[in-house]
């Protein structure tokens, strides 16, 4: 008997349609043994961990030194490995100098105003360029930071945010007074502290997910927690 064209284009509709529904039941039953809370092992000084919840959300953290980290988002299954999305805000953070002036005191003032002024003095990484010389301020005081190395005029100031997996933007300024001593900054700090996952990847292990950020050279194992009186509440 000879099959027609249609029959042969229903049966491979029909096959596609049954390997579909296998590949989504698969991934059900992945996505349900993979779903629970996990914590970091392995790197001294850091807490960190992940939540990955039944309904398909995640929440993460992440504590190192002085850096607090966030996220919270999608994920799903794709290719045997959990893919995250973070729902977090796009508002990227901003920072502006918006005054300068001469102090009367030696060396370089640094200091942050605003509703986030606080946060920013301590959130900050700071280098003054002066006479083919850079100086990273750390010294920080009550509301500001002074650095005795550099002295006007200030060619240059680089500010970021410090972070520990999400790496921010470097802001640049040049200053116009070549006197001046004396710089005040405005941070707007948008979505700081989120790490925003986007189409990131955790590799299914045995009982662990494995975290591979593109600028890190370290890799990240995060081990199944059995006790579910533990669990990663830190995040937001």
């Amino acid at each position: 008997m000879i099959r027609s064209a249609t029959y042969f284009l229903s049966r491979l509709v029909l096959l596609s349609a049954i390997i579909a529904s296998s590949a989504q039941a698969r991934d059900t039953g992945l996505r349900d043994r993979v779903a629970g809370e996990y914590l970091l092992q392995g790197v001294m000084e850091t807490a960190s961990g992940f939540r990955l919840g039944n309904d398909g959300t995640y929440r993460f953290f992440l504590m190192y030194g002085s850096v607090d980290e966030y996220d919270v988002g999608k994920w799903e299954i794709e290719g045997g490995s959990v893919v995250l999305h973070s729902t977090a805000s796009g508002a990227e953070p901003e920072i502006r100098l918006v005054r300068s002036g001469r102090a009367p005191v030696p060396g370089v003032i640094v200091s942050f105003e605003g509703d986030n002024s606080r946060m920013a003095l301590f959130s900050t990484d700071v280098v003054l360029h002066s006479n083919g010389k850079s100086v990273r301020s750390n010294a920080i005081h009550e509301n500001h930071r002074h650095v005795n190395e550099v002295a006007a005029p200030i060619q240059k100031i680089s500010v970021s945010l410090l972070g520990a997996l999400r790496t921010y933007r470097t802001f640049e300024f040049e200053p116009h007074f070549r006197d001046h001593n004396n710089f005040v900054f405005l941070a707007t700090l948008g979505n700081y502290g989120f790490v925003r996952f986007d189409g990131t990847q955790l590799v299914i292990g045995r009982d662990e997910l494995i975290l591979k950020m593109p600028d890190i050279p370290m890799v990240f194992r995060y081990v199944r927690v059995k006790d579910k009186t533990q669990s990663a509440n830190h995040a937001p």
